[in-house]
């Protein structure tokens, strides 16, 4: 893992991850309870991938994300599911229901939704960075760490 320190921040990439901050990354299997979540985890960032692209209001993108983590039985970790990344670890703007924000070409932002099984519960969070294209987003992360 490389280390990044920068005043006040510490980044961390790891092969192709990078990372807002240090993270741990699994090394083995998640445990049942957990790996249970990630299916729905992997539907999760697939939908929103599908509708991340210049003209997407960011409480769109939360909506989608708290719905689909619902339907399927959890509870969402915290009330936003990202944020705006770029001048400093965490921008202006966060992905929640309140932020009237559009994506707009050359923003960045972490798409980090998390689960819970029950409240104050087990669950976990993964988390991507994102770039907003002329055309939709690209991916910066070269890890898939739910495999």
């Amino acid at each position: 893992m490389r280390v990044v320190h920068l005043p006040g921040h510490t980044l961390g990439s790891y092969e192709g991850y990078y990372s807002q901050l240090v993270v741990t990354l699994p090394v083995k299997e998640y445990p049942p309870h957990i790996k249970k979540m990630i299916p729905i985890m992997e539907n999760v960032f697939k939908t929103s991938e599908n509708i991340l692209h210049p003209g997407t209001k960011v409480s769109d993108v939360n909506q989608v994300i708290l719905k689909m983590i619902h339907e399927n039985g959890y509870l969402p970790l915290g009330e936003r599911s990202g944020h705006g990344i770029g001048l400093d670890v965490i921008d202006f703007w966060a992905i929640a229901e309140s932020e009237t924000l559009e994506l707009k070409p050359g923003m960045t932002f972490v798409l980090h939704p998390g689960i819970l099984a029950e409240t104050d519960g087990e669950g976990i969070t993964i988390g991507y960075t994102y770039l907003v294209t002329d055309t939709g987003i690209e991916k910066l992360n070269k890890v898939d760490i739910m495999a």
